[in-house]
């Protein structure tokens, strides 16, 4: 448990000190990572080599206080659905295994908090939340564009 508290406090250090980059001036509205409907925002974990350990071939996202899911990696350019949905404040870690079954050997692993503040997406509505494993990030997306005009998907 201190492991997980010592990566996610590190990375939540290192992702607000990003966050800052989207802070704009004017009559934008901010938003924290909640839907204006109350339903949660599903988890992904981004495809491809800039995030996914070589010899992944299962993904385990533990949510304290809620349980262990393992996703079999079945496309690795594409993103992957966790089957996981979450909210601000939740905190989750990713493990990657060369397995199919998330019980071989661990081949890289990270913790997060789910947190943004930043322009609302228009509509309000977070369509993901998208996490790499390695080299960590976490990025809020939306299908429907954002308040502040930014063109981008996630964010």
């Amino acid at each position: 448990m201190k492991r997980f508290l010592e990566k996610s406090l590190a990375l939540l250090i290192a992702g607000g000190a990003g966050l800052g980059m989207f802070a704009v001036s004017g009559g934008s509205a901010y938003a924290a990572l909640s839907n204006s409907d109350g339903s949660l925002i599903p988890v992904f974990v981004q495809g491809g080599p800039v995030s996914l350990p070589g010899q992944t071939n299962s993904i385990k996202i533990t949510v304290p206080g809620t349980g262990s899911f393992c996703k079999v990696v079945t496309d690795r350019n594409n993103n992957i659905d966790t089957g996981v949905q979450l909210s601000e404040g939740n905190q989750f870690e990713l493990d990657a295994y060369n397995d199919r079954a998330c019980q071989g050997t661990k081949v890289g692993g990270v913790g997060y908090t789910a947190s943004y503040n930043g322009p609302a997406p228009s509509g309000g509505t977070f369509s993901r939340i998208l996490v790499r494993i390695d080299n960590p990030r976490l990025s809020v997306c939306s299908d429907n564009g954002w308040t502040d005009g930014n063109p981008s998907a996630c964010r």
